[in-house]
């Protein structure tokens, strides 16, 4: 179905644009070796810049894209006509059991987020405290000990552990409650889960790193050329773990699947003598686990593309891996559609719905993000004034804002092709139904009939 069909066109269409950012990551990482410091600096700023520009565009195009995608596929405006979900009920529509439900649903995205918020602090806190002390050891539950040593290179990985830990949680519990919040269609149900979703997963996922960035060295009162450092190693980290996370979900279905079906050979050819039993497309797909949606998958793309986005002024080197990380997801995602998960039930879908909100979310959130690091975390600007770099930084912002915006604005919705078969539809609609419209003149002391046989119908006969 078109659901489908979006998330890959999505992914092939972002993968191929990754492909000279990569390009100039490596080149923007190899400038110090050949470069001056200030020109190294320069290199630094323009690719920040160019990043944001280039998630605008991004945005943008394939806003262009997935229009004309609709109309070749016919889903435009099939948001609007989506089929009402079978377990809608209408008589609980606007009830206080609905609203409480979905007021529900919101407080354990507020949990989620002040848990995230809360231990992301702790573990910073317990780090450096651990760098602190390196001679000493650290007590754990159950008499256990440890070293310091040991406890802050434990704690490089707790952030990454966390994120996951708490994505898990939210993938258990989010939908399970979103199907009581009696939605009527199945894209309003799955706008307003992705909405709760992003607002989570940005947090959970971005918070620890935007502490590392700004918040901990003022906290902790440690030098920012350490926390950047630190803020290195954990993009590098979590984007390796995501990797290989992916891959590793992957090899286990596969690995269920494949035993599965083994168990069910094996029990089918106990049963007949002759050995050889045929196994069918039927029966593999019967014991194939459901497909689980694409939203988790929309969100692991969406999620690495702010942090490419957002921290690529520290850290260029993630366009090339992110381009790699998509590059093994397509295929491995693929695969997974055809030979592990049961066929999915076909959906109709306009666009990717929600998720281009999202990505327009993320180029502005980029702005602010990359403007901010440049001005109060990196060389030269850092060494300024409070006031400085205060008036800098919302000059900068602004700017940044106003360019993102004119990007937005000068990649159209619509292409002139796609502009051009909605007119020649819509002149075809109207002559089409126009004949509805017209009036019937019959002459006077006669009953016309559109019926085929009633043309001598008279009015005395009709009345009778």
């Amino acid at each position: 179905g078109e659901e489908v069909a979006f998330f890959f066109d999505w992914l092939a269409y972002q993968t191929r644009s990754l492909l000279w950012p990569a390009a100039l990551s490596i080149l923007s990482l190899a400038a110090p070796l050949f470069l001056s410091e200030q020109r190294v600096i320069a290199v630094r700023d323009a690719f920040s810049v160019l990043m944001v520009g280039w998630v605008a565009f991004l945005t943008a195009t394939y806003d262009q894209t997935m229009t004309t995608r609709n109309i070749e596929w016919g889903m435009l405006g099939y948001s609007d006509k989506g089929m009402i979900r079978s377990n809608y009920d209408g008589r609980l529509r606007g009830s206080l059991r609905e609203t409480i439900i979905r007021l529900l649903h919101w407080l354990l995205v507020f949990v989620f987020v002040g848990q995230t918020i809360y231990a992301a602090g702790q573990i910073a806190a317990f780090r450096h405290e651990a760098l602190q002390h390196r001679e000493d050891n650290t007590q754990l539950p159950f008499g256990f000990t440890i070293s310091n040593n040991m406890a802050a290179s434990i704690a490089l990985y707790a952030v990454t552990a966390n994120i996951k830990i708490m994505n898990a949680l939210w993938d258990f519990m989010s939908p399970r409650i979103t199907e009581y919040e009696n939605w009527r269609t199945d894209q309003l149900m799955k706008n307003n889960e992705v909405t709760k979703t992003f607002l989570v997963k940005c947090v959970v996922y971005y918070y620890p790193f935007y502490y590392l960035a700004f918040v901990r060295g003022v906290v902790e009162d440690i030098e920012p050329e350490k926390c950047l450092k630190e803020l290195r190693k954990n993009l590098m980290v979590f984007i390796i773990v995501h990797i290989l996370t992916v891959v590793a979900n992957i090899l286990v279905q596969i690995a269920r699947t494949w035993w599965a079906e083994y168990q069910m050979r094996h029990k089918a050819k106990d049963r007949v003598a002759s050995g050889e039993v045929e196994y069918t497309y039927v029966q593999a797909q019967a014991i194939r686990p459901e497909y689980a949606g694409d939203t988790d998958d929309y969100m692991e793309l969406s999620i690495m593309l702010g942090f490419i986005s957002m921290f690529s002024v520290v850290f260029p080197f993630a366009s090339f891996l992110v381009l790699i990380s998509n590059m093994i997801e397509t295929r491995v995602l693929a695969f997974r559609m055809c030979r592990v998960v049961r066929r999915p039930m076909p959906r109709g879908q306009e666009g990717i719905g929600a998720w281009i909100t999202v990505m327009r979310l993320l180029t502005y959130l980029s702005c602010i993000t990359s403007v901010a690091l440049l001005i109060f975390e990196l060389k030269p600007m850092r060494r300024e004034g409070e006031e400085t770099k205060l008036a800098t930084f919302i000059g900068a912002e602004h700017l940044m804002l106003l360019i993102v915006f004119l990007v937005g604005k000068a990649v159209s919705p619509k292409s002139v092709g796609a502009e051009r078969i909605m007119e020649l539809n819509d002149i075809a609609e109207a002559r089409i139904l126009g004949a509805d419209s017209k009036p019937v003149r019959a002459p006077e002391g006669q009953l016309m009939c559109l019926k085929r046989g009633a043309e001598l119908l008279t009015p005395e006969k009709a009345i009778s």
